[in-house]
């Protein structure tokens, strides 16, 4: 029976999560992340990851290799999404 205490039910796992105060880590109210944040964040993961992905094949690991290699790509592709929407604003203010 005392194993019976020990276990964690998915409830309580649960109310566990729900326990942090709204609004943690966020930033403050009508103050968002600009875009430039946003860039240099897809940018540093991007690096990370095509590093991590290099360090995977290297080792002899080619379908972690492909995996972060992928996750690398998500961020690529962000950053040009980024790149496009400041190219945008400029091109409306010329």
């Amino acid at each position: 029976m005392a194993n019976d205490k020990t276990k964690m039910r998915a409830s309580d796992y649960r109310d566990r999560r729900r326990a942090r105060p709204q609004g943690a880590g966020t930033s403050p109210p009508g103050r968002g992340r600009g875009q430039g944040d946003q860039r240099a964040n897809a940018r540093r993961n991007y690096e990370r990851y095509i590093e991590l992905a290099r360090a995977a094949v290297s080792a002899g690991d080619p379908i972690e290799g492909e995996n972060l290699y992928q996750h690398a790509e998500h961020y690529f592709r962000a950053m040009r999404e980024l790149e496009g929407v400041q190219s945008d604003r400029g091109d409306r203010t010329s």
